[in-house]
């Protein structure tokens, strides 16, 4: 009797293998065949599921935004606070480690390339809902003040949120996920301040 697969599975677990491949070898060296090996699959095998390299990458940067969208999921469903469900996409742990590798590969390649470029700002565009979200969730608790402009800081906190992951990522001795969560919750009283600021009598806008 054939063995049946599950080809939806099979097609992810290929995406986790290339993203495990990119947070090592980084883009150039992650191949289908390197890939291949990684699963234990055969080239013809992976190249049934991705015709070629950019298929295969693609998929890689797809399934490291859901894993890091899953993993934000779960930590909201625990009632976690604004700053540990951000700290989901920093590399504060081994996993979170490995998605931060491959989203800071696509953004070296998008530099130069179109297609790479464009996928980005479509994952950006998802990411930027998800944060805004989140700020949104914040307010509602009373974390952050009403009369903030929710995409705007979301998109504010993104950028916070990158630097920090270029710092970890690079100095991971100096960023373990206690300073990072500091810095997060630094960074977020520091908004309270300016939005209670800004809203005193009196106050000029510039």
């Amino acid at each position: 009797m054939p063995k049946i697969v599950d080809h939806r599975e099979r097609r992810r677990s290929i995406a986790t293998a290339a993203c495990a491949t990119v947070a090592e070898v980084g883009l150039e060296r992650t191949t289908l065949a390197a890939v291949a090996r990684r699963c234990a699959l055969t080239t013809g095998a992976i190249a049934h599921y991705f015709p070629n390299k950019d298929a295969l990458l693609d998929a890689a940067l797809r399934e490291s935004y859901r894993r890091q969208i899953e993993r934000m999921d779960a930590r909201v469903t625990d009632g976690a606070s604004l700053e540990t469900v951000m700290l989901e996409s920093l590399p504060g742990s081994a996993e979170s480690r490995e998605l931060m590798q491959v989203w800071l590969a696509f953004w070296g390649r998008a530099i130069g390339d179109v297609a790479t470029a464009r996928a980005q700002r479509r994952v950006h565009a998802l990411w930027l809902k998800r944060v805004t979200r989140e700020i949104e969730r914040a307010v509602a608790s009373g974390r952050l003040p009403a009369a903030i402009d929710t995409s705007e800081e979301a998109e504010a906190l993104i950028a916070q949120v990158r630097g920090l992951c270029i710092r970890a990522l690079f100095e991971p001795a100096n960023w373990p996920a206690t300073r990072l969560a500091a810095c997060l919750a630094r960074y977020l009283d520091r908004v309270v301040v300016s939005a209670d600021a800004a809203s005193l009598p009196g106050r000029r806008r510039a």
